[in-house]
């Protein structure tokens, strides 16, 4: 029998990978090639121009670490999140092997080891999307650190806590409109996970109060493959939150610091 070394098997696997990035349509701050060009901006340089304007004074955020943190996260996003598109066509369905147990229709589920990644790494990535915004606030809390507690210091928090002088302009609307919407329907599905249920044990209680009825089945079966496809759209609220943060904040610094004349 021939097997594949460790290497060789790695490469396979992330060659892989890769093809979902393409075929998706995936990506993440750094880019497929590290090059951190969003939207034909350089945005290492421009992250590293924003926070050369923070307040030098505060406890709130180590700068260097929270920005390899942020693009550390993005990547872990991309990475997670293809793994979702490559396990979600082999995962198992109740409703390709349903059965009749005298007059009623049993959709079985025989979960399999595609289904299995497939529901942790659907955690996973819930927690992942979660820590990204978590070092968004904490860029964000270190502009303001007389106003905003370290202690205090989340992303649906934070935005409350700046004040409102600065409570203008298209970014921080947007920043705000998410974190009222997108955000919070992502820290529900995290806060389920973290500290109730994980998505392997949600679909596997919901399947049994189910089970009889094909109807139900579908409905939880869609949901199911369809989480790829959320966090997929997540990956494009990270890339635009992003961009939304830094011309917020670089708003606030022409405020804070307001260029003197020559």
């Amino acid at each position: 029998m021939i097997t594949m070394e460790p290497d060789e098997l790695i490469a396979e696997c992330q060659d892989a990978i890769v093809k979902v990035y393409k075929e998706q349509g995936l990506t993440s701050l750094s880019g497929l090639d590290d090059k951190f060009i969003l939207n034909g901006k350089n945005i290492l340089a421009w992250h590293l121009e924003v926070i050369s304007m923070a307040p030098k004074q505060n406890d709130l955020v180590h700068y260097t670490k929270n920005m390899d943190d942020i693009f550390w996260c993005s990547s872990q996003l991309l990475y997670f999140t293809a793994n979702l598109y490559l396990y979600r066509p082999h995962i198992n369905s109740p409703l390709k092997h349903a059965y009749l147990s005298g007059n009623e229709t049993i959709y079985p589920n025989f979960q399999n080891i595609a289904g299995r990644r497939y529901d942790m790494f659907a955690d996973i990535v819930c927690q992942t999307a979660y820590n990204y915004w978590d070092r968004i606030g904490d860029l964000i809390a270190s502009f303001f650190p007389k106003e905003i507690k370290k202690d205090r210091v989340y992303f649906s928090t934070v935005l409350d806590m700046v004040p409102e002088q600065f409570h203008v302009g298209e970014s921080f609307s947007w920043l705000q409109n998410f974190r009222d919407n997108g955000y919070q329907e992502l820290n529900e599905k995290r806060k389920q996970i973290v500290h109730y249920t994980t998505s392997g044990t949600q679909y596997k209680f919901a399947h049994l109060q189910s089970v009889h009825s094909r109807e139900e089945i579908e409905s939880l079966q869609t949901a199911r493959e369809g989480v790829a496809d959320f966090f997929k759209q997540h990956i494009y609220l990270t890339l635009e939150g992003y961009e939304k943060t830094l011309l917020f904040l670089s708003d606030v610094s022409s405020k804070l610091f307001p260029a003197v004349p020559d």
